[in-house]
């Protein structure tokens, strides 16, 4: 997790009498890298790369803004954290429990499936009308700024079920 700093002249809150009115946490921005592999798996190495990348271009314009970000890497190792996060392909990026890289599609991981001795498929991305293995840093730019401004809610999704290619990754087999 990323930790910043911020030096106010004025900070408001809801009771400071200034007339007003702004919550200091709708200010923060969670961003959520979900992964299963970032020991072996190139492509989430480089999403994760592009990632801080895009969050460095941002950084600047969202600070003069009043925003400051937080960054988890959360590792899923089984099955009950795959429930909890809701967790459909690896990686996945959540920018305030928004998934910012688009449509799911995924395709075979040569690094994963070496690994697990099986196929396994990992994201893949589609943006400009091209896919790409790894998001390229313009996709998580417009994603990040799209989540933080769109003032969408997020809906929890009472119909999610494990998708079978993380099974495969998360139970270790050994067959194919």
């Amino acid at each position: 997790m990323i930790k910043e700093e911020h030096h106010h002249e004025h900070v408001h809150s809801k009771d400071c009498g200034c007339g007003i009115e702004e919550n200091i946490d709708d200010k923060i921005i969670l961003v959520e890298f979900l992964f299963l592999n970032l020991d072996t798996c190139t492509r989430t190495i480089e999403a994760k790369s592009n990632l801080f990348k895009a969050i460095d271009i941002l950084k600047g314009p969202l600070e003069l803004a009043g925003y400051s970000f937080e960054i988890q890497g959360i590792k899923v190792n089984n099955e009950k954290d795959a429930r909890e996060f809701e967790f459909e392909t690896s990686p996945t990026i959540l920018v305030d429990f928004q998934d910012i890289l688009g449509g799911i599609r995924e395709n075979l991981c040569d690094d994963c499936s070496l690994l697990k001795n099986r196929e396994i498929r990992c994201r893949a991305y589609a943006y400009n009308n091209l896919i790409y293995n790894v998001p390229p840093i313009g996709m998580l730019v417009e994603g990040i700024l799209k989540a933080v401004f769109s003032g969408q809610k997020v809906i929890d999704n009472d119909s999610y079920k494990i998708p079978q290619n993380i099974i495969n990754f998360l139970n270790d087999n050994g067959s194919k």
